[in-house]
C-alpha cells in the first residue's frame, strides 16, 4: 500500500491510468491529445518517468493530474480512481493545505502549489472577455456564416493583434487580480520574467458556459487560430481550464432532440440551420457526455468528423440508451460543383447561395434544397408548400408555431 502523494505519482502506471480513462495510447506510447483539436498523435506518455507531455498544446503533468482534467474532478476524486477507491489521511492533509488566493491577495506569496477557486477563475475569465476586442470576430465568423447575433450572445471576442493592446489587457487584469492567480487561471502566461497573454496566438476566444444556481458563468477558454491556418495546433485550451460542453448551459431551453459536434464552429453552423446543439472538444471528451444528468432527458445525435477519433466517439456513444445515431449531411445537400462532397456542415453553409425575403419588416435568409425544401437559418426545414400556406399576418408567430409543431413531430 501506498502512503503518499509522491508514492501514488511514481507507482500508478500512467498509461494504464490513461487507458482506464478511455484514451487510447499507441504501440509508441502516444495518443490523440484531448486537451486540443489534435489531428495526429501528439500527447505522449514518459513511462521511466510516470507524466505525460502534449508537444504541441504543451499540456503536460502527473497520473493525478490527467484524471482532474479528463473527469473535471477535484484532487481527492482523482485520487480515489487512481487507487481504486482507497481513502489516504494523509493525503486528504496535504490537499487541504494548498494555498488558495484572495482577491485582494497580491502580496509575500509563498512558492507552494497554487489554487484559484472556480468562482475566482470565473471572474478572471469574465473580465478578460470583456477587455477584448470583436470586430476580428465579427469578420471572421460572419465570412462563414455564422451570424452577428450568435457571435454577440456567445461572447466571442478576439485578442487585438497589436502588441501594446495585449499589454494593457495584462494591465487591466492586474488591476483587478493578483499576478499569481491570473497565471494559475491560465489566462496569463510568464517567460524570462515577461507576462504575456497565453492565447495570443490563437487569437479568436471561445468562452464556455456553465449555469449555475440559474447563473451563467464562463468556465474555460477556447482559442482558435485565425493568423495562420497551418500552425498547429488549431485550437487550444488556456492551461487549467476546466473540461466542458459548448452550449450546455442552454441545455434546460432545449427541445427534446439535439446534435452533438466534435467542434465549436460545427456546433454554431447547425445552430443556424435551426437545430439544438452541444459541442465537446474532441472525441477524448466522451466522458463528459456520458456523465452529464440532463443530457440523459434528451435525444443524442451526433455529427462527426469522417477519421479514427470521430468513429471511436460513435462506438462509445453507442453505450449510451439516447443515443439515436448520426446526423446525415446528405439530408441537405450531397455535392459542390457537381461533382465535389462537401466536407461538412460549415462548408455547406458557405457554398450555397443565401437568399432573403421579407415580411413584417423581419429579414429572413434561407438556401433551396432538394424536394421542394427550404432551409430559413436560424428557423428550420420547411416545405415551400407550408410556407405558402402561412398567413402574412402574424407571420413570425405563425411560423414559429409551424416549427414548433415539426420539432413535437
Amino acid at each position: 500500500m501506498f502512503h503518499n502523494i509522491e508514492e501514488i505519482k511514481k507507482n500508478y502506471s500512467i498509461v494504464e491510468i490513461a487507458r482506464r480513462l478511455g484514451i487510447e495510447v499507441n504501440k509508441d506510447n502516444k495518443a490523440i491529445c484531448p486537451f486540443h483539436n489534435d489531428r495526429s498523435p501528439s500527447l505522449s506518455f514518459n513511462i521511466k518517468e510516470n507524466y505525460y507531455h502534449c508537444f504541441s498544446c504543451n499540456a503536460g503533468g502527473d497520473n493525478i493530474k490527467l484524471v482532474m482534467e479528463i473527469l473535471h474532478c477535484d484532487f481527492n476524486r482523482a485520487l480515489e480512481f487512481i487507487t481504486g477507491g482507497s481513502f489516504y489521511t494523509k493525503i486528504a492533509k496535504e490537499n487541504t493545505q494548498k494555498k488558495v488566493f484572495k482577491k485582494d491577495d497580491k502580496k509575500n506569496h509563498s512558492k507552494s502549489t497554487i489554487i484559484v477557486d472556480n468562482k475566482k477563475i470565473s471572474n478572471i475569465y469574465n473580465t478578460f472577455i470583456n477587455l477584448l476586442e470583436q470586430n476580428e470576430a465579427f469578420f471572421y465568423l460572419e465570412k462563414r456564416s455564422i451570424s452577428k447575433e450568435q457571435i454577440v450572445k456567445q461572447k466571442i471576442k478576439n485578442i487585438p493583434r497589436e502588441k501594446e493592446k495585449q499589454k494593457s489587457i495584462i494591465q487591466k487584469l492586474l488591476n483587478e487580480f493578483s499576478e499569481e492567480s491570473l497565471i494559475a487561471s491560465g489566462i496569463v502566461a510568464k517567460k524570462n520574467n515577461l507576462l504575456y497573454l497565453f492565447h495570443y496566438k490563437h487569437r479568436l476566444i471561445l468562452p464556455y458556459f456553465e449555469k449555475e444556481n440559474n447563473e451563467k458563468k464562463i468556465v474555460s477558454i477556447q482559442g482558435r487560430n485565425i493568423d495562420d491556418t497551418e500552425n498547429n495546433p488549431k485550437y487550444l485550451f488556456n492551461k487549467n481550464s476546466i473540461s466542458s460542453i459548448y452550449n450546455i448551459e442552454k441545455i434546460d431551453d432545449y427541445d427534446r432532440d439535439i446534435v452533438l459536434c466534435e467542434g465549436v464552429i460545427d456546433a454554431l453552423s447547425l445552430e443556424r440551420l435551426g437545430f439544438d446543439t452541444i459541442a465537446i472538444s474532441g472525441a477524448s471528451k466522451y466522458s463528459l457526455i456520458e456523465q452529464n444528468e440532463k443530457l440523459k432527458n434528451h435525444n443524442i445525435y451526433i455529427f462527426s468528423d469522417e477519421d479514427n477519433a470521430g468513429n471511436t466517439l460513435i462506438k462509445n456513444l453507442y453505450s449510451l440508451d439516447n443515443f439515436k445515431g448520426k446526423f446525415l449531411l446528405d439530408k441537405f445537400i450531397l455535392k459542390k460543383d457537381n461533382n465535389k462532397k462537401i466536407k461538412d456542415i460549415n462548408e455547406l453553409l458557405t457554398t450555397v447561395e443565401i437568399k432573403t425575403f421579407k415580411i413584417e419588416n423581419i429579414v429572413y435568409n434561407y438556401f433551396e434544397m432538394p424536394d421542394e425544401k427550404i432551409c430559413i437559418l436560424d428557423y428550420a426545414i420547411v416545405k415551400k408548400e407550408e410556407l405558402k400556406k402561412l398567413s402574412k399576418h402574424n407571420f413570425n408567430e405563425n411560423l414559429k408555431n409551424l416549427i414548433k409543431q415539426k420539432r413535437k413531430n
